[in-house]
């Protein structure tokens, strides 16, 4: 599903199943499940997705919420780890700043192949650092991702008025970076 300057999209209660796509194709370096770019107003509730890249993913959206999902990512046959950065990835766009935006109450099982359970981070605007305002992350449990848990950081975005609180990390290289 990709979803572009769209409002008011709600997706409850489906199943997602990418575990066919071993390889990505020609041109795309990763692999999600869904993608809202530039869209407000995005629910993501109670979904299933198997994948061998990322589950939701929003890029440059504000009013998310991601939660209560359950998002299993297994080793594609042709790489040495998944094919999307965060088995949930909210990324910072050039010039719209991410804001109120919450994950709250899934399960992510990366099975050594999500580069990172949860990722906030983001690009630059010329020399603008972006930002991402008032993101809650709770109550979620992480288990076996390739490099973090919890990515919030890095690529010219910083965090601000957030809380990551309650969340269960286990395996990968850093719980919370």
């Amino acid at each position: 599903l990709l979803a572009i300057e769209k409002t008011n999209i709600t997706i409850d209660g489906l199943t997602f199943n990418i575990l066919t796509w071993d390889t990505l194709p020609a041109g795309v370096s990763s692999l999600r499940c869904v993608l809202f770019r530039r869209s407000t107003f995005i629910r993501v509730t109670d979904s299933h997705f198997y994948t061998t890249g990322g589950g939701p993913a929003c890029i440059g959206c504000k009013n998310v919420k991601i939660t209560g999902n359950t998002i299993e990512a297994t080793l594609p046959s042709d790489s040495i780890n998944g094919h999307a950065d965060g088995m949930i990835d909210l990324w910072v766009e050039f010039d719209i700043d991410a804001e109120r935006n919450i994950i709250t109450n899934n399960n992510i099982l990366g099975n050594n192949a999500g580069r990172c359970g949860i990722m906030l981070t983001g690009l630059t605007f010329g020399a603008q650092v972006m930002e991402h305002q008032t993101a809650l992350i709770s109550n979620n449990v992480i288990s076996n991702t390739y490099f973090d848990g919890i990515w919030a950081f890095g690529r010219d975005a910083i965090l601000r008025n957030s809380v990551i609180s309650n969340n269960v990390i286990s395996g990968g290289r850093c719980g919370v970076r």
